[in-house]
C-alpha cells in the first residue's frame, strides 16, 4: 500500500500505534504546532483491503478535530493489516500522512 507521507514534522503530530486489549488495533496521535493545527477540520483512517485492491475509510465520514485516537475493532485475528491516517483542512486538502501496519495476534 503507498501512501505518501508528509506533513508530519511540520505539523508537529507525533504518532503511537499499539494493539490494544481485545487485541484491537489502535492509533493515537498529538498536534503542538497551534497555527498549523487549527487548519485541520478532521481526520480520515482507512484500512487496506487486499480484495478491492483500495484503502477503504473505517468510519463514516471524518472524525473530529478534537479527536486524538482510534481504535479499529473489525480486524481479523492472526492477519496484518495496513492503515492510513490523513489530518485534512476544510478544503479537503491532506494536511498530514500517517501509514502503519500491525499484526491482530490471536489470543493465547
Amino acid at each position: 500500500m503507498a501512501v505518501p507521507m508528509f506533513g508530519q514534522a511540520a505539523i508537529g503530530l507525533t504518532w503511537s500505534t499499539e494493539v490494544l486489549g481485545e487485541n484491537r488495533p489502535h492509533a493515537s496521535w498529538t498536534c503542538r504546532d497551534t497555527a498549523l493545527c487549527d487548519q485541520i477540520t478532521g481526520y480520515r483512517s482507512s484500512r487496506w483491503n487486499p480484495a478491492a485492491g483500495a484503502c477503504e475509510p473505517l468510519h463514516t465520514g471524518l472524525l473530529p478535530a478534537a479527536t486524538r485516537g482510534h481504535t479499529d475493532g473489525t480486524v481479523a485475528v492472526g492477519t496484518t493489516h495496513h492503515y492510513a491516517f490523513e489530518a485534512l483542512r476544510a478544503d479537503g486538502s491532506t494536511a498530514v500522512s500517517h501509514a502503519w501496519a500491525c499484526v491482530r495476534p490471536e489470543r493465547l
